[in-house]
C-alpha cells in the first residue's frame, strides 16, 4: 500500500513529473511498472484534495482503480470545446498530462479553471 501526504502544489508538480516519465517510458518501449501507476493515481488524488493525503484503499478496502481519475482524449477535446489534434498538442507541450492514451482529470480541470479553450 502507498500513502502520500503531500501538500496540493506539491502534488500537482509530481503529477506532472510522473506523467511526463510513464509517456518517455510508453514511447521508448519500456515497461511501466503497476506500482508506479497507482502512485501516478494516488498523486492525482492528492492534488485535487484539499488535504492533499490519500491512502491506497477506499473506504470499503478496495484498491483504486487507474481508470477512476483518466479520462479519454475524446472527453477532453468536448469539455475544452478542441479538436483531438488540439488537445495531443496540449499533451505535447505538457498542458495536459496523459498516461497512455487518457488524459489525468486533474490536468484537465486544471487547464478548464484556466480557461482552457483556445
Amino acid at each position: 500500500m502507498i500513502v502520500l501526504a503531500l501538500d496540493p502544489v506539491a502534488a500537482r508538480h509530481l503529477v506532472a513529473a510522473l506523467g511526463r516519465h510513464v509517456q518517455r517510458c510508453e514511447r521508448d518501449g519500456f515497461v511501466v511498472p503497476a506500482q508506479l501507476r497507482e502512485l501516478f493515481v494516488l498523486a492525482v488524488e492528492a492534488s485535487s484534495r484539499p488535504s492533499g493525503a490519500v491512502g491506497g484503499h477506499d473506504s470499503a478496502g478496495e484498491g483504486l482503480a487507474a481508470d477512476d481519475r483518466l479520462v479519454a482524449h475524446g472527453v477532453a477535446a468536448r469539455r475544452l470545446g478542441v479538436s483531438l489534434r488540439t488537445v495531443r498538442r496540449r499533451v505535447a507541450a505538457g498542458e495536459l498530462v496523459a498516461v497512455g492514451r487518457r488524459i489525468t482529470l486533474a490536468s484537465l480541470e486544471a487547464l478548464e479553471a484556466g480557461g482552457g479553450r483556445r
